[in-house]
């Protein structure tokens, strides 16, 4: 009949479900026959492979033998050659000269000296100090967290300090960028500003291979601010002068309180520019004032900054001076050394040491008759 449309044919389901079942074990076959055929080429590759490994030991075992054959042949041309020799007649040696002295093949050394065992005995104890000293200092430095220098070698001691030394200088990361070196090196206490102070002189300092500069008027100062000397004079103590070495000698507490209150009273009759207030004075040795503090104070009252110092001195400004700062009253001058400077919080050692203070507007006589002038 014309116009008529078939109906879609439809498939039973189990014939579906076996069509795809096959589909899935063909599937399996191929990825396993292909799994099959990459294990057999890798296989036959490892078997290639192992063919030229032995190929290259045959090789090298043929090369031992020829090797070893030739060996035996130059021991048996050697053995013979030495038999030809021994059996060689050896001509008579005629006698030695008089004026040849006879060697002593089994001579007993001498025993040395007195004089060189005391040498060989100084120069183990030198070497000892110089080793324990080297590391006491590198030790006490890393301490305070002093980085960039490695003490090689301190030389020999001395009198209050030791030379010639040899210093390795190094960056932050601690790698070598130079030595320093100098005939002498000592070092510097100071008590009342909490400071050690390292001083090479006579020497030099050279980095990345470059000539070696000389210090700056023979001398070159480390200052270390903010480090109590106490730990360093306790072990190493023959690096400082012999009048750190020891804490002050105190006079009677009177006499220390009279200077005092007059040293007091007399800094604050100066006020050219500003002045000067003492905070505090530990000790008196004739008419050096030890471990003392001095505040400055502007003309408004405000703290401009304070000093700390192992010794101050006073002593009367000179002719000169006092002409050219117009004191009328001769004037005074402060000397302080071994100390630091508190300015805004940033402390700074003493330059070389040592600080003095001016007081054009102050009385000498006065200060003289207070007993507080050197003489």
């Amino acid at each position: 009949m014309r116009g008529r449309i078939d109906a879609p044919r439809c498939w039973p389901l189990g014939s579906v479900l076996v069509l795809a079942f096959c589909a899935a074990c063909s599937g399996e076959a191929d990825e396993a026959r292909r799994a099959q055929d990459e294990l057999r080429r890798e296989v036959d590759e490892l078997r290639a492979e192992l063919a030229g490994q032995e190929r290259v030991n045959s090789t090298l075992r043929n090369d031992m033998e020829v090797q070893e054959e030739a060996h035996r042949k130059r021991e048996g041309e050697w053995l013979a050659y030495t038999r030809a020799l021994a059996s060689l007649p050896l001509p008579d040696v005629p006698a030695a000269p008089d004026f040849v002295a006879p060697v002593e093949v089994n001579a007993v050394p001498a025993e040395p000296s007195a004089e060189e065992l005391a040498r060989e005995e100084e120069l183990r104890r030198l070497v000892a100090w110089d080793r324990d000293a080297c590391a006491t200092l590198d030790g006490l430095l890393r301490a305070e967290g002093v980085t960039g220098l490695d003490f090689l070698t301190l030389g020999a001691p001395g009198e209050g300090r030791a030379g010639p030394v040899v210093v390795r200088l190094a960056d932050e990361r601690g790698r070598p960028v130079g030595n320093l070196h100098a005939q002498h090196f000592h070092l510097e206490a100071s008590h009342a500003g909490q400071s050690v102070t390292l001083v090479f002189e006579d020497g030099g300092e050279s980095h990345g291979g470059r000539p070696e500069i000389p210090f700056e008027q023979g001398i070159r100062r480390m200052p270390l601010v903010g480090v109590a000397p106490k730990p360093w004079l306790e072990v190493l103590p023959g690096l400082f002068p012999e009048d750190e070495r020891a804490g002050p000698s105190v006079e009677d507490d009177l006499e220390l309180a009279r200077r005092v209150k007059a040293l007091g009273e007399l800094l604050l009759e100066d006020t050219s520019d500003g002045f000067w207030r003492l905070k505090a004075c530990v000790a008196l040795s004739g008419r050096t004032f030890l471990e003392i503090q001095l505040e400055h104070r502007n003309r408004e009252g405000r703290l401009d900054k304070r000093l700390f110092a192992d010794q101050l001195t006073a002593s009367a400004m000179t002719n000169a001076a006092a002409n050219t700062m117009n004191s009328g009253a001769g004037g005074v001058v402060l000397r302080l050394t071994q100390g630091v400077q508190d300015i805004g919080g940033e402390l700074r050692p003493f330059l070389q040491g040592r600080h003095k203070i001016f007081l054009p507007s102050a009385d000498a006589k006065a200060w003289r008759a207070a007993g507080l002038l050197a003489p």
